[in-house]
């Protein structure tokens, strides 16, 4: 190979590490600032009780916020506010 695609997978490679040493990095800083643990779906294959209270509320309708539109598919339902109060949507 040539000295130009040696370089230019090296580069790639430490392009990776550092960003994987960021990301990381963010995941402590979360852990231990913020108190935010990440818990990987992948591994642990079991949603959490808060993600699966989620699932249900969202398959029971509670959590609509959206309803059918011809053009779009979709729309905000008029009238609609979040539990949360982050988005109104005035009749």
């Amino acid at each position: 190979m040539s000295k130009n695609k040696w370089f230019a997978i090296l580069t790639a490679a430490c392009v990776f590490l550092v960003l994987e040493s960021l990301s990381y990095g963010g995941l402590v800083f979360l852990s231990h600032f913020k108190g935010v643990q990440y818990n990987n779906i992948l591994r642990s294959k079991k949603l959490t009780e808060t993600h699966q209270s989620i699932v249900r509320r969202l398959i029971d309708g509670e959590m609509s916020y959206s309803s059918f539109d011809p053009d779009l598919g979709w729309a905000i339902k008029p009238g609609v506010t979040s539990r949360e109060f982050l988005y109104h949507l005035p009749c």
